[in-house]
């Protein structure tokens, strides 16, 4: 099936071949290798994982083992933290594979834009909570109408959760009671206080940021 991933800890500048290099299948046939799908920022680009020896039946030259384009290059995409941090991975054979993610905690003060539109991000730092809590502290764009709120999708394995950020005051144009500043799903409930909504550590999220203008997002985190 597909995992929608996201890389949390730096590694080789957050290389591909360095980030996913491990517990991935290669099939000589092309069928059931291990496929990623790269998100761009507009669309998808999509890596196909080869054993050197099964990417000889398909280009030449190789390159090792790892990732390679549809024409045969070796992949030098990035898994960055933070913004376009969310990509597809699919898992096409039958039996499950277990990915092995490792490098450094990203510390000290990082700055993403959050763009208007689609796009994928992940939390910088490998934790699971909600987004606007104090570590994430995530910017939610809230608008008493309901017309350009951020809305954030979290893949759950087959469909999408859907929350919307509300201020508690623009929240309480559409929902009673309300629960303060934070994510809505569409009935009103508080998804902020739902752990089952959030990214878990080593997922992405989407944003649709609606509004028209980029608003920043501050994250600090140091290892204690």
């Amino acid at each position: 099936k597909f995992v929608f991933l996201g890389n949390q800890l730096v590694n080789s500048n957050n290389n591909i071949q360095a980030v996913l290099a491990t517990g991935l299948v290669s099939d000589p046939n092309g069928l059931t290798n291990t496929v990623l799908y790269w998100w761009n920022g507009a669309s998808y680009t999509i890596l196909t994982y080869y054993k050197d020896i099964d990417a000889q039946n398909q280009f030449a030259p190789t390159f090792g083992d790892g990732w390679y384009t549809g024409t045969g290059a070796f992949a030098t995409n990035q898994l960055n933290q933070g913004k376009q941090g969310g990509h597809f991975v699919k898992n096409p054979s039958t039996s499950p594979i277990t990915v092995t993610m490792v490098g450094q905690v990203l510390q000290g003060t990082n700055v993403y834009s959050i763009t208007p539109g689609f796009n994928t991000y992940t939390i910088a730092e490998p934790v699971s909570t909600n987004l606007n809590s104090a570590l994430v502290n995530f910017p939610g764009t809230s608008d008493p109408n309901g017309l350009t709120n951020d809305i954030y999708y979290h893949f759950n394995g087959n469909s999408y959760d859907i929350l919307t950020y509300y201020t508690d005051t623009d929240a309480q144009n559409q929902f009673a009671p309300t629960f303060g500043n934070g994510w809505y799903t569409a009935a009103g409930a508080f998804g902020s206080t739902n752990a089952s909504l959030w990214p878990k550590v080593g997922e992405g999220f989407w944003i649709r940021h609606a509004a028209a203008s980029t608003v920043n997002w501050t994250n600090a985190f140091t290892v204690q």
